[in-house]
């Protein structure tokens, strides 16, 4: 099956064997893993705060809202800098082969991309709904909390 087009030309390297070959660019597609986790455990963060916020009798919406905003791409920020420590750590010979292993493994895991794929959704409906709705830091949180809801979903029903 050949697949024509941008997206196809972006992440593999030969079209034609498109299958048995791993991504074209292999460390883009590992950092953008391992930032994206960071921004779906921000999102999980934010979903654990209404229950400290509603002890302290705050403003749950608003302060859940803005620490989400802030949780998940700090924590994006972070799993990246852990990213690269981590590749810098391993010898200079087998680190290019350590990379395209991992890439080629996360990009033909249905199951991740499954994953994955329900998060961005997330991202997407959870950020239109903090807009849509106006709440200060809408939709960064939005986007934030939608994430872990969408992964939350791709785990809760995985008929869908």
């Amino acid at each position: 099956e050949e697949r024509d087009g941008t997206y196809s030309r972006i992440f593999y390297r030969d079209i034609d064997k498109m299958s048995h070959i791993g991504p074209a660019f292999p460390y883009q597609v590992l950092a953008v893993h391992v930032a994206f986790k960071g921004f779906q455990a921000g999102g999980f963060l934010g979903l654990a705060s209404p229950l400290y916020f509603a002890v302290r009798r705050a403003d749950v919406v608003k302060r859940t809202l803005r620490f989400s905003a802030l949780s998940s791409p700090v924590l994006a920020l972070v799993t990246s800098a852990m990213l690269q420590r981590k590749l810098y750590s391993i010898p200079e010979e087998e680190r290019e082969d350590g990379i395209y292993d991992r890439a080629y493994r996360l990009f033909h895991n249905p199951r991740q991309n499954r994953f994955d794929r329900f998060g961005w959704y997330g991202i997407a409906s959870g950020s239109m709904l903090g807009g849509i709705l106006r709440l200060p830091n809408g939709i960064a949180g939005g986007a934030s909390l939608g994430c872990a809801c969408g992964v939350l979903l791709a785990y809760a029903f995985p008929s869908i």
